[in-house]
């Protein structure tokens, strides 16, 4: 079987000298019949674009027409009705549905400042003296001015919340200096001078619910520091024995 004539192409010949790939890129097409396309014929006369679009519209389905609908009953308004039997156009179709008045909006009076001291917004409610932070604490507790944080367990806390608690109120301890060599800290190591001191049932390590015993230290200078202690607690113990 004779090879494409198309030069460095090796494949056999399908039809007109060219292999199939060739043929397909250089067989003559007329042009689409459709105006300003001179896309290739794919069928029917027609490229594939237009093909697809005549598809499409023989398989959609009819638009319903409506008659000619009048225009919106609001004053100096002009636009067509919402859908056929109401009066108003959508706009204010939507107004009257939601405020039962066809203005834009209602518009509230003056409100006035909470009465709760030192607080600066608004009133929430006409006939609430207070914004919507203290009223929802009034409905809750009777007393707009309570705090109840969500999860405080006041001193029933275990050795994981302790550490929280310093790390709230003194930061973390990368933002500090290591106490005993002066770079940066890792941890906030527990100082063992609280006389209320606890100690972690599972964990075994003493700790306090004082922030102020805590003090940061670096990685190697807290493992020295509690090994220290460890020892001088083992042998206290022994001569106590």
């Amino acid at each position: 079987m004779a090879d494409c004539s198309e030069s460095d192409c090796f494949r056999p010949v399908v039809a007109r000298g060219w292999c199939d790939k060739h043929y397909a890129q250089l067989r003559p097409r007329a042009s689409c019949s459709e105006p300003s396309c001179d896309r290739p014929v794919k069928g029917r006369g027609i490229c594939a674009a237009h093909a697809e679009k005549e598809r499409r519209r023989r398989i959609a389905p009819p638009k319903t027409i409506h008659g000619d609908r009048a225009e919106c009953a609001a004053d100096g308004c002009h636009r067509k009705t919402y859908t056929p039997g109401t009066v108003h156009c959508r706009m204010h179709y939507m107004r009257q549905w939601r405020h039962g008045s066809l203005e834009p909006k209602i518009v509230r009076g003056p409100r006035g400042m909470c009465a709760v001291d030192d607080c600066p917004d608004e009133v929430d409610t006409p006939g609430v003296p207070y914004c919507r932070l203290h009223q929802i604490r009034f409905r809750r507790h009777g007393d707009p001015s309570v705090v109840i944080r969500s999860g405080w367990k006041g001193d029933d806390v275990g050795y994981q919340g302790a550490h929280r608690r310093v790390h709230a109120l003194r930061g973390k301890a990368e933002e500090h200096i290591c106490v005993d060599c002066g770079t940066q800290a890792r941890h906030w190591s527990y100082d063992h001078a609280d006389p209320a001191e606890r100690l972690c049932s599972q964990l075994g390590s003493p700790y306090s619910l004082d922030p102020g015993h805590y003090q940061p230290r670096c990685l190697s200078c807290h493992t020295r520091f509690d090994k220290g202690l460890e020892r001088v607690a083992g042998v206290a113990g022994e001569e106590a024995v």
